[in-house]
């Protein structure tokens, strides 16, 4: 029988246990591939005892705690790849990022050229491919970093998406993507919310090419953690059902936004129990996955960005306790699967 834990209440008495350091260093760096460039950034333990800049800090979102540039704690760590979703940017899971790090991680993460914040492209959304792609080359371009490369143990690697994320690191490990499950779930049958966001996006039965449907896997992601994710109907079920890569699914039942029966628990049902963990967050909604807002951020939304509204509704003290919670869910996950 499968495991699936549901998490029906906040436990206010939950934290994340620390690994004693000073503090989260932290670097960005360009990666280049043909014409696909992106900016990256990587997160990592450090002992310097400069004083900390505030990551991100902005008026809507509340900011992180960073050294730039400085140098890592001696040691050798797991490696964590943040995926974003649709429309996200470097700085949404920047919250898992520091305590990925305080558990003993380095963490890296990048903009997805085409479907960032800072770069929407309606030609870039039919190549979903590309994102999972992009993973690998931030692999690529970290284990040649100097001098973070020496302190990252390259045999134990894991990715974490959110939303699009989500379908990204499935690809990652061998979900198959089906152009013909898009076509059956988006045509006259409209049976899936994700459908009409992704055709506003540009991904439509005039756009679908066979490039999508091509082996993006790599071998290095040993563990794979999927935040709400969006899009896993249109992976074959049956390769989903011969992956032997350990998967946490955590789902969010709030909000509306993700249709958690196509879904996360669509996802967790067709997986091979034996590898896979279901977690299902009732309070939890699709955007408790994204950064902490400021108190004034959901007020300065409705007033300048009202269709962006909903991402900062809650988000405040209350996400905060909802992210120590999924922090120590994957923490946990990872010590058991890395």
């Amino acid at each position: 029988m499968k495991t699936h834990t549901y998490i029906l209440t906040l436990m206010a008495t939950l934290t994340l246990t620390t690994l004693c350091y000073a503090g989260v260093g932290m670097q960005n760096f360009d990666i280049q591939h043909q014409a696909r460039e992106t900016t990256a950034r990587i997160w990592y333990p450090t002992q310097d005892d400069q004083s900390p800049t505030l990551e991100f800090k902005h008026k809507v979102w509340q900011g992180e705690p960073v050294i730039q540039n400085a140098a890592p704690t001696p040691g050798r760590y797991p490696l964590v790849l943040l995926s974003h979703g649709m429309g996200g940017a470097i700085e949404n899971q920047s919250w898992l990022a520091h305590q990925l790090v305080a558990a003993g991680y380095i963490v890296a993460s990048l903009n997805h050229p085409g479907t960032s914040f800072r770069n929407q492209d309606s030609t870039e959304m039919p190549k979903l491919q590309a994102r999972a792609e992009d993973l690998t080359r931030l692999i690529d371009a970290v284990l040649t970093m100097t001098p973070i490369a020496s302190s990252i143990d390259a045999e134990r690697i894991a990715a974490v998406g959110h939303s699009l994320g989500g379908y990204t690191v499935m690809r990652t490990v061998g979900a198959q993507h089906s152009n013909q499950r898009f076509i059956y779930a988006c045509g006259q049958h409209q049976s899936n919310d994700i459908c009409g966001p992704l055709e506003r996006l540009g991904l439509n039965a005039q756009t679908l090419s066979p490039s999508l449907e091509a082996e993006v896997r790599d071998h290095r992601i040993k563990a794979v953690v999927s935040l709400d994710l969006g899009g896993s109907f249109l992976f074959t079920p049956e390769s989903l059902q011969s992956l032997s890569t350990p998967i946490l699914i955590i789902g969010a039942s709030l909000g509306g936004h993700i249709d958690q029966e196509t879904e996360s628990r669509y996802l967790s049902g067709v997986l091979p129990a034996k590898t896979t963990r279901y977690i299902e967050g009732v309070s939890y909604t699709h955007f408790d996955f994204m950064g902490e807002c400021t108190e004034k951020g959901l007020e300065i939304l409705q007033k300048y960005e009202p269709e962006d509204a909903m991402v900062c509704d809650g988000g405040t003290s209350e996400r905060r306790q909802k992210h120590h919670e999924i922090g120590r869910s994957i923490v946990d996950f990872l010590k058991a699967t890395l």
